[in-house]
């Protein structure tokens, strides 16, 4: 056979119309969500200023309130974006599984004995 022949037996599989829906899907709602994100980061930034600038005690707790909503929302969009980039990313352990495995198995490694060199004491 030619290898420049095409290959009568190769199948080409469509992908899942509900895999495509959803990574659309994800592609649309994603800028929303990360700009709500800088949204509240902006907001956080002019809460804490206030805070300084006046003494508010309620713009502290607002800042408070605001970061929190940034981070769920970076979380949020970048838990999207990783799941449209590499859907087998989400399947390995967290980072913290892996540490605390390479950690036992550093606790546990036992390195071979060596020899002990005793000194015999001599008779003078």
């Amino acid at each position: 056979m030619n290898p420049s022949e095409p290959k009568i037996n190769d199948t080409t599989t469509l992908e899942n119309p509900r895999n495509w829906l959803n990574k659309r899907v994800n592609r649309i709602v994603r800028l929303p969500t990360i700009t709500g994100a800088f949204f509240f980061f902006a907001k956080s930034g002019y809460d804490l200023v206030d805070y300084f600038y006046n003494g508010n005690l309620d713009s502290l707790n607002q800042f408070k309130n605001d970061i929190n909503g940034g981070i769920g929302l970076t979380g949020f969009a970048s838990s999207m974006y990783l799941k449209d980039r590499d859907p087998k990313l989400l399947d390995k352990d967290p980072l913290w599984k892996r540490a605390y495995k390479r950690l036992e198995e550093f606790v546990s490694y036992n390195p071979p004995p060596q020899p002990v060199r005793i000194p015999i004491p001599s008779r003078n």
